[in-house]
């Protein structure tokens, strides 16, 4: 309920729910400044999607983007694995610092041509967009940052089980066959058994 389909974006479908002019509002403390309204939506949107553009990368499935007043969601579904799931939860700030780098050279370009609309737009699209990053990434829940900042451990625990492996291979080309002691008292009284009846066959041969 309250929810507008609004497009596509790269097979992606994208919903507004009405709350979204809520949230757009605290962003802009409350004051009437449709710049950074529109920079608010925005700045969501490219977070989603870039919550969605690894959600691909990793080959899961993509079920759409939602943005309302508190922030975004990206439905996906699939087996991630740990440090997938940390890098999915990861996309979204990165993909506001791409935003950032590609806005910022043309910031002031921005507040020229488009007066004070364009100057909060830019703010909203740059520094604005890096504050609701660095929130976005506090390990509380529901927020990115519970998962996202299991990325750096996981990886220390893959990049040591990949040095380990080969000295763990070296170990088991060195370890030495198992002497006749290790073998169990029934399986010895067996091959004492052969060894004798082929003694004795020897003996009736010759």
């Amino acid at each position: 309920m309250g929810w507008w389909s609004v497009g596509k974006i790269s097979g992606v479908p994208i919903r507004l729910h009405w709350s979204a002019l809520l949230g757009a509002l605290f962003f802009s403390g409350f004051r009437f400044a449709p710049g950074s309204w529109l920079g608010f939506v925005l700045v969501i949107l490219v977070h989603e999607l870039g919550h969605a553009a690894v959600v691909k990368i990793t080959r899961q499935r993509v079920h759409g983007v939602t943005i309302h007043g508190m922030g975004g969601e990206c439905q996906w579904s699939g087996n991630a694995t740990p440090i997938q799931r940390a890098c999915i939860a990861w996309g979204g700030v990165w993909g506001q610092l791409a935003l950032f780098v590609a806005v910022v050279p043309f910031a002031g370009l921005l507040a020229l041509s488009l007066g004070r609309m364009g100057a909060e737009l830019a703010y909203a699209l740059t520094w604005g967009s890096l504050m609701l990053a660095a929130i976005n990434l506090i390990p509380f829940g529901p927020l990115d940052g519970v998962e996202a900042w299991k990325l750096p451990g996981l990886l220390a625990q893959r990049f040591k089980r990949r040095r380990a492996a080969p000295a763990r291979k070296a170990e088991v080309r060195r370890a030495p066959a198992r002497s006749t002691e290790e073998v169990s008292p029934e399986v010895r009284s067996l091959m004492e058994r052969i060894a004798k009846e082929a003694r004795d066959a020897r003996r009736k041969t010759n």
